[in-house]
Formats: structure tokens, C-alpha cells, sequence
């Protein structure tokens, strides 16, 4: 999904392409070990156990210049630049590895820019397109960016998508199709289909039209769910054809608890979301540490992601992880960290081809598996060493008419108010034909790493623009 996160605003530009072939050095010795919590500790004596029970000799650690853009890539989707090259190569700290995750991770503007992108793919958000004709659908962009920027908890995070507040329905509304459609593509079955796959990694897609091929859903089990999200009793049809019976109203696992059907919608939707997000439900949390796993390394521990019923290669790894994350509040940062910071994040790429990476009971993790850049991080690399960015329109900051657009302007005002309420004052003030003509006469936040900087009250105040 193209979502035009290639604008990018950055601390630095790079004046050469060094940083590029520092990056991908040879090896350096294996840095000083520093004191590490006893999760990542256990990972390392695991996973090495199991690449040397495979015959194999456990992988030296990358160099630090290799490190360095690894991790920049990964957790703030930019490459470092060649004095941050340098500066981490002569930094002789032992825990200079973590300090630099820790130091990334703090960036909560960098982090919420580069995460948007994955979060937007998995949440079905996009800024224009099919679906905003008719109010038929609706963007999430203001409400995900900002609960990115401040680290919300995961469950949390989840619950107000699933029971939305103010900027988060449009997950669950879905897209209401135009013509004749399918059954099973109804918003309250879509609703369903969406909760099932992003939070409990299991597809009741195929459920929805018909007892299940791929796993063990039946036609009712799915409709049970998307009746939750339903305003009157839902007709089951199956294969498009309607069967004259009406759904019950329940939880997609009825042993996993009920849902109230007396229940107004808001309610039964509160409720869902309370079952969802459970700390007792360790699915939950296995589903994103997983999916957290996969963008790091490569692959996931289950594969694929939406299926966690599928092969796990290290069912205790995924376990002390997500119980890790519940026991550090839903935290998905340090999550990020404890897989950053681990002896398997800093070996070597893994080169193996993919046929030997597919099963997981063939598979050993011998280090991160090669990964292409996405295409925001290649056109923001660009970006970065050239100095010449893409040049934002005016319905990237106002939405048109069908509400297509404003990604840019719901994320500068997330922005100025983090920097200064004024600002976002002054911002929400700002109309539409003000706002268009600002963007057309500027230059984005980013061409100008000093923007912070500029005296009280000068120009330009909206949300970083400047003249």
C-alpha cells in the first residue's frame, strides 16, 4: 500500500554516499557484552544452543557500522548518517548497543513516522482511494499517528480500535461497498474479519462465506462475531445465498468468554474489546510479539503471521515474550528493544535460501533473514542523501470533498501540539483555502532540520511549515 509516507523530515542530510559503503562493512570483533535483563539473556543462550545443536558455529555479531543502519532501518525506518556512523564506531562503551536502541526508540517522532507505514498496511488505513466516495469510508490517520508518537499501550491501543473514541472507527466501519456485493463483505462481517486477523492472527474470511477449508471456523462461528458489530440480527447466508436463520451474538471462542446480546452495539463492542485485549488471553499478545518478531528478523516465529495455529520454531520463545509484554504493560517498545538488543538481532544476515527458511520444524534462526527496504524507507534513503524531497500538495494537508487526503495535516497537528499548545491553536484555526495556499508557497517540516529552533511567534507557525 503506496501511503505516501516518503516525505520525511530528518535531523541530518547526508553529503555523500559514504555512509552506504560503511554500512555494509566486514566484520568487527564481537563488541564488550553489557549487563542485559534476563530475558534477552536466556534468548542468547537458547538460540545459540540451537544453531550449535544444528552442527553449526554460533555467528559472530555484526560490525558496528552494520549495527548502526540495522537497526536505524528497522525501528526509525532511516539510515544513520556517516558522522552517526562514525561517532558509534568510536564509542569503546560496552552497552553502546543498547544506548543506541534506546536512544532510536526515544525519537517518538522518527519512531511514529516509520511505524504508521506498518500499522496503516495491517489496520486497512488509507488517505484516498476506493471506499471515500459516499462517506463509505473513513481514516484512522490522526488517531494511529498520535498513538504512536505516544507509545500508547497495546491493549489499549487495540481496545479503542475495537470500541472506537474520537478518530479510531474507521477500522471497525470498514468500507461500504458500492453495487452489488457479496454477503460476506458486508462492513459488520469485514469488522469481524479485520478483529480476527490483525489481533488474534486467524482468518475467518473463508468462515464467512462458508464453513471453513483452511481451519476450523464454522459459517456460524464468524457471523457469531460480526453480529457484535450489527445494529439488527443478522440473516446467515452461505454462498451468498440467504438460509432464513439469524445469527446469536457471541465471541469468536465461546470458551473464552461471552458477549452480553441484550447489550446495545457500543456495549457488545466494549465488551468484545475487553475479551480481546484480556491479559489472560495470551493470544493476544502472542500475536504481536510475533508479528514484532518478523519485522526485525525476517520471518516470524509462527508463520505465516495471520495464522498463529500454524508451526511455531520456538513455541517458549513466543511465549516468555508475550508474557514479557503483558508483564511490562503492553509496551511494545520494549519489545522492540529485548529483540534489537538480542545476540540473533546483531549476527550476520542469514542468506539460507527461502525453501530452507519455510518449515518451522527445519528451521534454525541463524540471524536475521536479508530483507529488501520498503518502499517508503528506499524513497526517504534517497531522499535523504540528496537533499531533494517529494513536494507535499495541498489536499495531503486538507482533505477533499469525499474526505480523501490530510494525512499530512492531521500529523503536523499531532506535532504542533506536542511542541506547543499555541500552535495547535493556531493550527485548528487555519481554513481550508489558508491552508492550501501555505502548502503550496512551503516547504515541508523536514527540508529544514532548525524549524524547533525559530524564535516565538515568527513565521511560519502552522504545525512546522515554513516559508
Amino acid at each position: 500500500m503506496g501511503l505516501a509516507l516518503a516525505y520525511r523530515w530528518t535531523a541530518a542530510l547526508l553529503a555523500s554516499f559514504g555512509w552506504l559503503l560503511a554500512a555494509t562493512g566486514g566484520m568487527a570483533d564481537e563488541p564488550g557484552r553489557s549487563a542485559k535483563d534476563g530475558l534477552v539473556q536466556w534468548m542468547d543462550a537458547r538460540l545459540a544452543a540451537r544453531v550449535a545443536e544444528a552442527g553449526d558455529q554460533v555467528p559472530a555479531t555484526v560490525s558496528d557500522a552494520t549495527y548502526i543502519r540495522r537497526a536505524s532501518c528497522d525501528l526509525i525506518g532511516l539510515p544513520p548518517s556517516a558522522e552517526d556512523v562514525a561517532a558509534f564506531a568510536a564509542d569503546t562503551s560496552p552497552d553502546k548497543r543498547e544506548r543506541l536502541v534506546d536512544r532510536l526508540l526515544a525519537d517518538r517522532e522518527a519512531y511514529a513516522v516509520h511505524w504508521l507505514t506498518f500499522w496503516s498496511d495491517a489496520l486497512r488505513n488509507a488517505y484516498r482511494g476506493t471506499g471515500f466516495i459516499d462517506n463509505g469510508r473513513q481514516q484512522i490517520t490522526g488517531w494511529l499517528f498520535q498513538s504512536l508518537y505516544d507509545n500508547k499501550p497495546y491493549d489499549q491501543f487495540a481496545h479503542e480500535l475495537i470500541s472506537p473514541v474520537e478518530g479510531s472507527g474507521g477500522f471497525t466501519r470498514g468500507i461500504k461497498w458500492r453495487g452489488v456485493v457479496n454477503e460476506s463483505q458486508r462492513p459488520e462481517i469485514q469488522a469481524a474479519q479485520n478483529v480476527a486477523q490483525v489481533f488474534l492472527a486467524t482468518n475467518i474470511k473463508c468462515a464467512s462465506c462458508h464453513d471453513s477449508f483452511v481451519n476450523d471456523w464454522k459459517l456460524t462461528d464468524a457471523y457469531r462475531l460480526a453480529s457484535v458489530f450489527a445494529e439488527q440480527p443478522l440473516e446467515i447466508h452461505h454462498c451468498d445465498k440467504p438460509t432464513g436463520e439469524l445469527s446469536t451474538v457471541g465471541y469468536i471462542d465461546p470458551n473464552a468468554g461471552e458477549i452480553d446480546a441484550t447489550l446495545s452495539r457500543d456495549g457488545r463492542m466494549r465488551q468484545l474489546a475487553e475479551l480481546v485485549t484480556s491479559r489472560e488471553n495470551q493470544r493476544f499478545a502472542r500475536t504481536i510479539v510475533n508479528r514484532l518478531w518478523s519485522q526485525l528478523m525476517g520471518r516470524g516465529i509462527v508463520e505465516p503471521l495471520d495464522n498463529l495455529d500454524g508451526g511455531a520454531f520456538d513455541d517458549e520463545l513466543l511465549d516468555r515474550l508475550a508474557a514479557d509484554l503483558i508483564a511490562h504493560d503492553f509496551d511494545l517498545k520494549r519489545t522492540l528493544r529485548v529483540i534489537a538488543v538480542s545476540q540473533a538481532y546483531q549476527w550476520p544476515a542469514d542468506l539460507s535460501p527461502r525453501e530452507a527458511t519455510d518449515k518451522a520444524e527445519q528451521y534454525v534462526c541463524r540471524g536475521p533473514l536479508v530483507k529488501r527496504m520498503s518502499a517508503e524507507q528506499f524513497v526517504d534513503a534517497v531522499g535523504q542523501l540528496t537533499s531533494v524531497w517529494p513536494r507535499p500538495q495541498g489536499v495531503d494537508f486538507t482533505p477533499d470533498g469525499r474526505q480523501q487526503g490530510g494525512q499530512l495535516g492531521v500529523v503536523a497537528k499531532v506535532l504542533a501540539a506536542a511542541e506547543s499548545p499555541a500552535s495547535a491553536d493556531q493550527a485548528r484555526g487555519l481554513d481550508v483555502a489558508q491552508l492550501r495556499l501555505r502548502a503550496a508557497e512551503a516547504k515541508w517540516i523536514w527540508s529544514n532540520e532548525d524549524w524547533r529552533n525559530s524564535p516565538a511567534g515568527s513565521e511560519p507557525t502552522f504545525a512546522g511549515l515554513s516559508s
